[in-house]
């Protein structure tokens, strides 16, 4: 994702305050970054971060997943939250 947002492991870093010798583990698999750390990547790079319910095939429990996703470029997406004037 990273790439993909046209940005180097030292731009991010300077973006996001995460170290870039975290974001090189991160992406070597060998951290395990946490949801504070993966937020604040996700916002530099203009994304949010969502923990959307995924059910198992196998077990009744619920398990949870992480996704990151892009950011609602529109605020008056969020629907009638809008002030009226009158």
């Amino acid at each position: 994702m990273r790439q993909e947002s046209g940005l180097t492991q030292t731009a991010l870093a300077q973006a996001s305050g995460v170290q870039q010798s975290e974001i090189s583990r991160i992406e070597r698999g060998h951290a395990n970054p946490t949801v504070q750390t993966i937020e604040q990547l996700a916002n530099a790079m203009g994304m949010r971060v969502a923990f959307v319910p995924m059910t198992a095939q196998r077990s009744r429990r619920v398990r949870p997943t992480t996704t990151v996703v892009p950011r609602r470029t529109r605020p008056a997406d969020d629907g009638p939250a809008t002030k009226r004037r009158g």
